[in-house]
């Protein structure tokens, strides 16, 4: 699952890669990624999140996530952004977090 936010991000970020944006769009086809995030209905959570973390900066896929992982309590964020260990949800509890070791 992820929000709409984050795969603008991703198509962004692959684009110098060949055809990217075609594997990224299958990935959402096939289903095996789906948009499970509606923005409009967690618009103020977002905003205090982005000024809870204004120092870091949060961008508004980060907040998504978080957002995210608020309403999916069992879930993990896949992510390549290590800010995921500053960030908490529910103002105080770490996000299980899957990234690269740098």
């Amino acid at each position: 699952m992820t929000c709409e936010a984050v795969f603008v991000e991703a198509v962004f970020l692959l684009q110098r890669s060949s055809r990217s944006h075609e594997k990224l769009f299958g990935l959402l086809t096939s289903g095996a990624i789906t948009i499970a995030f509606n923005l409009e209905d967690d618009v103020e959570p977002l905003s205090a999140l982005m000024t809870q973390y204004r120092d870091v900066p949060m961008d508004l896929a980060d907040a998504c996530l978080v957002r995210m992982a608020e309403q999916y309590e069992k879930s993990r964020v896949l992510t390549l952004d290590a800010d995921f260990h500053i960030y908490r949800k529910h103002e105080r509890e770490a996000i299980e977090a899957i990234m690269p070791v740098h």
